[in-house]
């Protein structure tokens, strides 16, 4: 059997080899799995589906270290920051233990007119089908948890482009969940508390060297704040470690390949090129790693404006009134969260009201997300929301069943 070869994407170094799988293979896979799920005599009952995620859950807290570093290797992700997501993604499975009990069924009113007289319905759900999951590089442990552990009915987590590629190919009728890039907006009024926002803004849109599908982006703040904001988030950058994801000092690490370095890179410097103005950052450390950087009012059609970067890097603009900067934010066909500051409740519920979103913060950053609450984009930001309850929705179909009766 062919293998690939993981490579680390900090110092490049060989972390293992992953067997890879032909087109027969595949099918042969699948054939298999369609088969156990056509018959139903071997379907799990809710007893056993629990215990296996319990005991899940204890071979996960009993192997962590180890899940820790490999992901670290194969992903670059800071070591305090992989510890956090490998705690989430142990709570995660507990929350899906603990939403099983509320997935069910209800009654459909009948006896409502003559055509329903004598009858009663009801709904109850079932497993929905073979599930298959293509996932992504920057959570690999907690993704695998969202994915896996819920099991959506094909789930994808990844670029657009190859996202509404692989949902065309889909045989119909085929439950699809696909999650995608936001090119996060944050909306700053003037009366916004920037003591409480820069470290929200400055750890959203550097985490994981800005490798996340809803990192601040794109930060559109009130002319009379905006420069100095700006200012601050590049003073907070620029101190930002830098470095060996192993190592507990380091903030940042690597982007996933030098290909994507260059790229950010490329991408940095056409924004510098039309008008916009560097701040910090930049440039390239390694050939791995790129500069925190903080870019001051980049053109509307540079690539870091429209387009999600993928990268540590935030651009921030100077609005004048919210229509304008409502405007701007949305924009683009990209709909995932988005986040506002204000001390106003009714500018707060406007922008709530008005802004291209799935989800709008107040007063806190766009990465902001819990386990069991929707998350999702729409538009080009993708299809169908997640979070580990809907998912369980999503992967199992309701089925009503109708009795009539003689009184």
């Amino acid at each position: 059997m062919k293998t690939v070869e993981v490579l680390n994407p900090y110092d490049g170094k060989k972390v293992g080899e992953v067997p890879v799988q032909d087109r027969a293979e595949v099918q042969k896979r699948l054939d298999q799995a369609a088969a156990v799920f056509a018959d139903r005599s071997r379907w799990l009952n809710v007893p056993q589906r629990i215990e296996i995620l319990e005991k899940f859950q204890k071979l996960l807290e009993a192997n962590q270290e180890k899940i820790i570093q490999q992901s670290l290797a194969e992903g670059g992700k800071p070591l305090v920051d992989t510890k956090v997501e490998m705690a989430r993604a142990i709570n995660g499975v507990r929350v899906a233990i603990e939403a099983i009990p509320h997935l069910h069924g209800r009654e459909i009113p009948m006896r409502l007119n003559a055509a329903s007289m004598h009858r009663m319905a009801y709904t109850y759900r079932e497993p929905g089908g073979l599930v298959t999951a293509i996932s992504a590089f920057n959570h690999p442990i907690n993704l695998i948890i969202h994915q896996v552990i819920p099991a959506v009915a094909f789930s994808f987590i990844g670029s657009g482009r190859v996202g509404w590629a692989l949902r065309s190919k889909l045989a119909a009728g085929a439950n699809c969940a696909l999650e995608h890039g936001g090119v996060a907006p944050v909306i700053l009024e003037a009366d916004a508390n920037l003591d409480d926002a820069l470290p929200l803004l400055v750890k959203a849109g550097f985490y994981h060297a800005g490798q996340v599908c809803v990192s601040v982006q794109r930060v559109y703040a009130h002319r009379s704040i905006a420069e100095g904001l700006a200012q601050k988030i590049a003073d907070k950058a620029a101190k930002l470690v830098v470095g060996d994801p192993a190592d507990p000092k380091t903030e940042i690490g690597p982007l996933i390949s030098h290909t994507e370095n260059d790229r950010v890179a490329a991408w940095v410097d056409e924004a510098v090129k039309k008008g916009a103005k560097l701040l910090c950052g930049g440039k390239k450390i390694s050939a791995s790693c790129y500069a925190p950087t903080v870019l001051w009012n980049p053109p509307e059609d540079a690539k870091v404006s429209c387009d999600e970067v993928f990268g540590p890097v935030v651009c921030v603009y100077s609005y004048d009134k919210p229509e304008e900067a409502m405007k701007r934010a949305n924009a683009l066909p990209v709909c995932f969260q988005a986040a506002v500051f204000t001390r106003d409740i009714d500018r707060a519920f406007y922008y709530v009201r008005n802004l291209q979103a799935t989800a709008v913060m107040v007063n806190d950053h766009t990465a902001f997300r819990v386990d069991w609450m929707p998350f999702g984009g729409r538009m080009q930001s993708g299809l169908g929301m997640g979070g580990i309850p809907r998912s369980m929705e999503d992967m199992t179909a309701e089925k009503m069943f109708v009795i009539r009766t003689s009184a």
